[in-house]
């Protein structure tokens, strides 16, 4: 639902449908960039209206996820080339999940971009091809599970060749105070600390996310 919100898909619709959250799908959280076309962005964002939102404060399922029929647009649509028949609703979008994560012939860049991510994250910003390719392999023999991908980036010889990381101000603050005693016991405190040093949550405008490199900071 957050997401939903940021990328302004909650309000597209049939007829107007909002490109944000088809391209950033396909961009940040699967294929990577340059692996679709500016058109395959058009028609994901028409697979993806009428997935919203629960509007109403005064409903039990208030801010959840929700698909809303009427705002669906039922046409056809070709996607990655692949060919989404027309009069599908909600299990339209599933299906495209299931494209971009599962099949044979995306799924190894969903797996590469994805796991690629991880190993700078946790490893380090200049990963050996060799790291990469075995949380490809991970991720291809689980079906995407990300835990199965983490125990490969996270084991044992694999961080003992590892080089220093920078730890950015958000990790940095905390991991400070946990290694010396210290009289911060409030929230307001710790969140202007990190706050001062640019880095307090979602505060970043992008939807990439603060940057992961030590130039930066």
């Amino acid at each position: 639902p957050a997401m939903l919100i940021y990328l302004d898909n909650a309000s597209s619709f049939v007829g107007a449908p909002n490109e944000n959250y088809a391209r950033e799908l396909m961009e940040l959280h699967t294929l990577g960039v340059d692996n679709f076309s500016q058109e395959d962005v058009k028609e994901v964002a028409r697979a993806l209206t009428g997935w919203s939102i629960a509007f109403d404060a005064n409903a039990s399922d208030f801010g959840t996820f929700r698909f809303y029929p009427q705002l669906h647009d039922f046409g056809a649509k070709r996607i990655l080339g692949y060919v989404f028949t027309a009069g599908r609703g909600m299990a339209e979008g599933e299906a495209l999940v299931d494209l971009l994560t599962r099949d044979p012939g995306l799924a190894p860049l969903t797996a590469r971009h994805i796991g690629r991510k991880l190993a700078v994250h946790f490893w380090g910003y200049d990963p050996p091809e060799a790291l990469v390719t075995e949380i490809v392999n991970a991720y291809l023999a689980t079906d995407g599970d990300i835990k199965a991908m983490l125990r490969v980036v996270l084991r044992e010889d694999w961080l003992l060749q590892a080089p220093p990381k920078l730890k950015r101000p958000y990790h940095f603050a905390p991991s400070a105070l946990r290694a010396r005693p210290s009289e911060i016991r409030d929230f307001p405190t710790l969140a202007y600390i990190i706050q001062t040093m640019q880095h307090f949550p979602f505060q970043w405008a992008p939807p990439n996310g603060y940057p992961d490199s030590p130039e930066y900071w």
